[in-house]
């Protein structure tokens, strides 16, 4: 997906005339748009002899009763399965420790919605010192993955603990998956649209991720999901996508 002739598109809540004619100054290239509009369809969005094309129809994530539904199915969600959890997290802490002493929940910067950090929560899957040499992506056979870490990164037990996240606003229980800010920087020059995922609140589990797009694998099919979903979100879809992740473990590692 990508707006036909931008090389970029830009996003702003309440976009001033001044914002829009210094971009205008940049020459052709831009398409902005504001987290309350969007575009019939992102892949049908055309610029105009201007360098700047704003869209501005209202997006269904911004609809109020939408707003208010998926919140409240989040809230009732992450109730649930922060009661249920605690279980899993006992067990899973145990088997953690007597594999690799050291804390059993981490936290982990992100980048979600507008583009604000939050501090992510996870169950440790691998060793303390897994990233002693900087952030980086796990990949297929990681070495610096424990061998219930493994376990639970395939069943994606380790992502519980997000149900706090949800609770606090900073997640919901569906929606593109939460990026590394570092990485974030690459990924905006290599994927047109890359801020788009980030106009509705990042998900515990996503439409790229149920459909395999996770992992070392391809970032623009990716982006291509997680517009997709942006795009034709409904509340049944938020369920489908709850019930596949349930059995969705394919480039889980």
């Amino acid at each position: 997906m990508s707006v036909s002739g931008a090389k970029r598109a830009c996003f702003f809540a309440q976009p001033r005339e001044s914002v829009l004619e210094r971009l205008s100054t940049r020459g052709q290239g831009f398409a902005v748009f504001t987290p309350k509009h969007r575009p019939t369809s992102i892949e049908s969005a055309r610029m105009t002899k201007s360098p700047i094309a704003i869209c501005d129809q209202p997006r269904t994530f911004d609809r109020f009763p939408n707003r208010i539904t998926k919140r409240a199915v989040d809230v009732i969600g992450a109730v649930v399965g922060l009661l249920f959890s605690v279980p899993l997290l006992a067990i899973f802490g145990f088997f953690l420790c007597l594999e690799s002493p050291g804390p059993v929940i981490f936290r982990q910067k992100r980048t979600g919605k507008d583009g604000r950090d939050f501090f992510m929560f996870k169950i440790r899957s691998m060793r303390p010192n897994a990233e002693e040499n900087g952030a980086q992506w796990a990949e297929e056979n990681d070495s610096r993955r424990l061998r219930i870490g493994a376990f639970m990164r395939k069943w994606n037990i380790d992502e519980i603990p997000q149900y706090w996240n949800v609770l606090k606003g900073d997640m919901s229980l569906v929606g593109p998956r939460p990026e590394r800010p570092e990485f974030i920087s690459n990924f905006e020059q290599q994927i047109p649209n890359y801020q788009a995922r980030h106009t509705c609140l990042p998900g515990m589990s996503g439409w790229a991720q149920i459909n395999g797009w996770r992992g070392n694998t391809s970032l623009q099919k990716r982006i291509e999901f997680d517009l997709w979903y942006v795009e034709n979100w409904t509340l049944s879809l938020d369920f489908r996508i709850m019930l596949k992740t349930l059995l969705s473990y394919r480039n889980a590692y």
